[in-house]
């Protein structure tokens, strides 16, 4: 009973260890996630444009993104509880890269929306692996979210 003991406190311990900069890490990672995700604020009107609509049509674009957000959002809950947590995030850190590398070569509106829509739900799962870290939640954060941690 002592070993066992004298682990999880040495368990603890080190995680008490890599806690602060993992911490700092995942902010500065959020502080960049913010930053990229900002892009199409300014890039809105060469998307204009690029694609030949009115400025009012082509704002629609922040709508879907956020709607795409939402629902990676909500479906990255079920994919992290049942699939392994580093195969869905990075799956979605490669497809949210490839998505939105396309972006600016996209030429027709109906095709921007839509890509506009997947890059945002891989941005979705993104944004629930940062804010249910358990670098930053530690032994607080939900049990059903991380079996084993992606940062």
């Amino acid at each position: 009973m002592g070993e066992k003991a004298a682990k999880k406190r040495e368990n603890e311990d080190n995680f008490q260890q890599l806690r602060k900069p993992k911490t700092i890490a995942i902010f500065l990672s959020s502080i960049c996630w913010g930053l990229a995700s900002s892009l199409y604020g300014v890039s809105l009107l060469e998307l204009q444009r690029q694609v030949g609509v009115s400025l009012q049509k082509i704002s629609l674009v922040l709508t879907a993104r956020a709607t795409g957000h939402m629902t990676g959002s909500l479906i990255s809950g079920f994919c992290y509880e049942r699939l392994e947590n580093y195969l869905v995030l990075g799956t979605a850190l490669v497809g949210a890269g490839v998505v939105g590398a396309c972006i600016p070569f996209v030429e027709n509106y109906y095709s921007l929306m839509v890509t506009t829509v997947v890059w945002g739900h891989f941005t979705g799962y993104i944004t629930q692996a940062i804010i249910t870290c358990p670098c930053i939640y530690g032994e607080r954060r939900p049990a059903q979210f991380f079996r084993q941690a992606p940062c």
